[in-house]
């Protein structure tokens, strides 16, 4: 049997329908969402629509609340849904119920009507033969797969085995002679000997479905054109291409995805950085996000790193996926965010710090996002930044004081002369550029170095060994603080 799958680029006369279709087993992290965003990006690229459906068949699996996490991670990212479950309990769309926990009966009916066709059969095996035989496959080193022990027992038996409540699932049939192939958009035509493909658990003992029948089954009747899923889902296609021919539907464009590693070339894990989503809201801006996972395996063939929103969807195409696996470089990220944050204008950034901003007038807000918005890479970062706008009583190492040229009391000297000139200078006339003003021409007037001078005094109102300019700090500190912290310096370096 060979089985071909439709063009990977969607007829013109069909319009384009994908799918994100998580479990909810806990917060989605950046491979889910990877995932979502790629199928909301080819979708709109071609004008489409894009569906959220729950996978909620392993209830063992499941975890409260995860529902929630994933809307809230899609709504943050920006990626708007247009059919299926919009918020935890509303639903929007013609193909309903969009949770599959709700859908039992149309799974069943499904499975059934396989068995009827003569494409799937009842199993009565007990889990403890089914163990047993795994073990004996194990150490044979043979693929464990079920032996089809069922499938040759005569319709008289089968009818017995029911009618007395015999606890059974029901089991997709193989051929055992020939292959099975597709094309899939991304890795190309994939042919696989039907004789390695198992008789896949389609329906279980307790009603609900495996994802195998649950998801060819929604996909069909959901009218989805282009399923974009995980590399770890290439496996299984071969039996959903199979489930599809026996049902005698029209095969989607497949799109396999490739897996996301970390910086040691293993499986991106916690270690790398694969924290669920939720926690990059706290450093990153969503559009820095999406443009960076847009990046983990496609490539729009150009120089062109940073792209907005609109550029991602005009751009991006199923031909543009790499086959080899990305790598999550968190490097890369916090570069890529930097950018995003400088391009921001002030007042919005102090909009979106605005937990650091406590209590902080929105134009005093504004110069202190500006003093140091060249230097964040991630918005956490911030909070560390301006610890300086508190009391003065912050300790430090005291050799940061001291410049490479100077010693301990030449470095108080230098203290002394800014205490003096801070007092000199009226608080009217409290600015940035007043303040460069008067101490550069103090130290033309008087031959001092601008490093030796500033140094000090520079660590004197932040306390960083590398902080943002020092005058525009003094101009956020006012006169009387900065007078305080030059003081608290004095007495940390005697």
């Amino acid at each position: 049997m060979g089985i071909k799958n439709m063009p990977t680029e969607h007829k013109q006369n069909k319009p384009v329908r994908t799918r994100f279709a998580p479990s909810p087993t806990g917060a989605p992290h950046v491979g889910n969402i990877r995932t979502a965003l790629f199928a909301w990006l080819f979708s709109r690229h071609n004008k489409g629509t894009f569906i959220l459906r729950i996978e909620d068949t392993d209830q063992a699996r499941e975890q409260e609340g995860s529902v929630d996490a994933i809307l809230d991670a899609l709504a943050w990212l920006g990626i708007d849904i247009d059919e299926g479950l919009v918020s935890h309990d509303k639903e929007k769309g013609d193909n309903g119920p969009y949770t599959q926990s709700k859908r039992l009966k149309i799974y069943n009916n499904h499975a059934k009507q396989l068995v009827d066709l003569g494409k799937a059969f009842y199993c009565f095996c007990s889990s403890e033969r089914l163990t047993v035989l795994r073990e004996l496959q194990q150490s044979r080193k043979e693929p464990p797969r079920y032996d089809g022990r069922c499938l040759r027992l005569d319709p008289e038996e089968v009818e017995k085995q029911l009618a007395a409540n015999v606890p059974h699932v029901i089991r997709m049939k193989v051929p055992q002679t020939g292959e099975t192939s597709f094309n899939d958009a991304v890795k190309g035509i994939i042919t696989i000997p039907n004789q390695s493909i198992d008789y896949q658990v389609l329906l279980k003992s307790d009603g609900f479905p495996t994802y195998h029948l649950a998801s060819v089954v929604d996909d069909h009747l959901m009218e989805i054109t282009h399923i974009i899923r995980a590399d770890e889902w290439l496996p299984s296609t071969p039996k959903h291409v199979l489930l599809y021919h026996y049902f005698g539907w029209e095969l989607p464009v497949f799109a396999h995805l490739p897996i996301i590693l970390g910086t040691d070339k293993s499986k991106l894990s916690k270690r790398h950085g694969a924290v669920s989503v939720a926690e990059y809201k706290k450093d990153y801006l969503p559009d820095a996000l999406a443009n960076y996972l847009a990046f983990l395996g496609w490539n729009p063939k150009t120089e062109q790193e940073i792209f907005s929103r609109d550029e991602l969807i005009q751009q991006f195409g199923l031909e543009k996926i790499n086959k080899n696996n990305p790598i999550f470089d968190v490097k890369k990220l916090n570069w890529l965010n930097s950018q995003y944050i400088q391009a921001l204008a002030p007042e919005v950034l102090a909009q979106k710090l605005s937990n650091d901003l406590k209590d902080v007038d929105s134009v005093k807000a504004g110069k202190i996002v500006s003093l140091v918005q060249d230097r964040l890479e991630k918005l956490s970062d911030f909070k560390a930044m301006i610890d300086f706008l508190g009391e003065p009583t912050h300790t430090y190492d005291a050799t940061m004081l001291v410049p490479k040229k100077l010693d301990r009391p030449q470095t108080a000297h230098m203290l002394e002369i800014s205490s003096k000139i801070t007092e000199g200078i009226n608080e009217e006339h409290w600015e940035e550029e007043t303040l460069r003003q008067t101490f550069f021409a103090y130290c033309e007037q008087n031959d001092i170095g601008k490093g030796d001078l500033l140094w000090p005094l520079r660590v004197a109102v932040t306390g960083l060994k590398n902080s943002p300019d020092v005058f525009g700090v003094m101009d956020i500190l006012g006169k009387k603080k900065t007078i305080e912290h030059i003081a608290h310096a004095d007495k940390l370096l005697s």
